[in-house]
């Protein structure tokens, strides 16, 4: 197995900013269409804005190393659109999904655990967002429920876990989703290191 395959399935407890609903059987079919033409929606213009940021950071970080004056012209004119931005999608009253609470999940470039209000159906079609913290990269995938079981723990307004399996997620995404877990890890372990010393 390849270093990258056992990233994919390497598990990190996690905040971040999370939005999910089921779909239709008919709904999973037509956005699934919609990615295998690699037109995947941003269900809004913020979630459209946070997909278009996070895409150009990561291609402006591979070009820093390669032509670093170009990224940096690029970096100024991403800059002065965000001017403009700040007014339309980020801003307005209308409510975003950075307005959300980050919450606590189980993740990994698989699949992801989280509590919920309510109980669902394995088996069920799925749409997953989240906003990874702090980098506030957006990640819009689809995926299956897997599991859901209620549980006895703090969460009592979220007795339920629910497991998902992500099923159709943008190469770019798993690769910004891997890096992230990645470094999580790496956080984690300075963490348990500090705290032995």
């Amino acid at each position: 197995m390849k270093a990258k395959e056992r990233r994919r399935y390497f598990r990190v407890d996690d905040e971040v900013i999370l939005a999910w609903r089921i779909l239709s059987p008919e709904e999973i079919e037509k956005r699934l269409q919609h990615f295998m033409q690699g037109e995947i929606e941003a269900p809004d213009a913020t979630r459209l804005y946070l997909k278009l940021e996070s895409d150009i950071t990561l291609l402006l970080n591979q070009l820093k190393g390669k032509e670093p004056e170009i990224a940096h012209i690029i970096q100024l004119l991403n800059r002065k659109l965000n001017l403009f931005a700040r007014g339309a999608p980020v801003g307005t009253t209308q409510q975003s999904i950075l307005d959300e609470q980050a919450q606590s999940v189980n993740i990994s470039a698989c699949g992801i655990a989280f509590m919920s209000e309510e109980k669902l159906i394995a088996g069920s079609d799925i749409q997953i967002e989240m906003v990874l913290l702090p980098e506030k990269s957006y990640i819009l995938s689809y995926g299956a429920v897997i599991g859901c079981e209620k549980n006895d723990s703090k969460h009592s307004d979220r007795p339920y876990r629910v497991n998902v399996d992500f099923v159709a997620m943008r190469e770019t995404d798993v690769d910004k989703l891997i890096q992230h877990i990645m470094q999580r890890e790496m956080q984690m372990l300075k963490q348990r290191k500090k705290m032995k010393e």
